[in-house]
């Protein structure tokens, strides 16, 4: 996409997030009728709604913790990370903490 029809794409966009929602549809058809070959980018702006509140001051870490939260530990014990072989796994507030006794190699010691 090039940079006018980006530009062009944006300002629609703009209005329509300000329009009113009984207005929206009348914007995305005048729209899409005046620039066919946009159809699908602006269903697709549609669909994904207007921007959540706040979108621009959280953290995008916040936004995907639920994603990121899983049961199982995300490295298997028995596994070797560099000199460490993983012992044990746990959970702590949510992140996943692994430990291993190190070996002959490594200098490092976990806490």
């Amino acid at each position: 996409m090039d940079a006018d029809t980006w530009t062009r794409l944006s300002e629609w966009h703009n209005l329509w997030l300000d329009a009113a929602p009984d207005e929206r549809e009348r914007l995305r058809r005048g729209f899409v009728a005046d620039h066919p070959a946009l159809e699908g980018d602006v269903n697709e702006l549609v669909l994904a709604g207007s921007i959540v509140p706040g979108f621009l001051e959280t953290p995008a870490l916040a936004c995907m913790l639920d994603d990121l939260a899983v049961e199982e530990a995300a490295i298997a014990v028995g596994t070797l990370v560099g000199p460490y072989r993983i012992v044990e796994c746990w959970r702590v507030a949510g992140w996943d903490r692994c430990t291993g006794p190190p070996t002959s190699a490594s200098v490092v010691t976990w806490p």
